[in-house]
């Protein structure tokens, strides 16, 4: 009998596993402590950021998701990467303002 370990493919990677982690997080956090109330978050809509240092190249990427009075991932993007963490998240956190005033 073949003894032999096999290890299944994982289906995310590590940062798909910590979206997925902020995203259920935003989404319950949201419904906890955002009032129906169209002034809350940004324009009825709620903005979560997060800053990611690229190993390869020392560079923070500055990721940015909006979300619906639902708490649904409406719109995800990120933007160019930048050298210092805080301005890459405030830069991520311009940018999904842009969207949504352009909503």
């Amino acid at each position: 009998m073949d003894t032999t370990e096999f290890s299944s493919p994982r289906p995310f990677d590590d940062i798909q596993i910590t979206w997925i982690f902020v995203n259920y997080l935003t989404i319950i956090l949201n419904r906890l402590f955002v009032e129906d109330d169209m002034n809350a978050g940004y324009k009825g809509y709620s903005i979560v950021t997060a800053s990611e240092r690229d190993d390869s190249t020392g560079l923070w990427n500055g990721r940015y998701r909006i979300l619906d009075d639902k708490g649904v991932v409406v719109y995800e993007s990120f933007v160019e990467p930048l050298h210092d963490e805080d301005k890459a998240d405030e830069a991520a956190n311009v940018e999904a303002r842009a969207w949504v005033d352009r909503q």
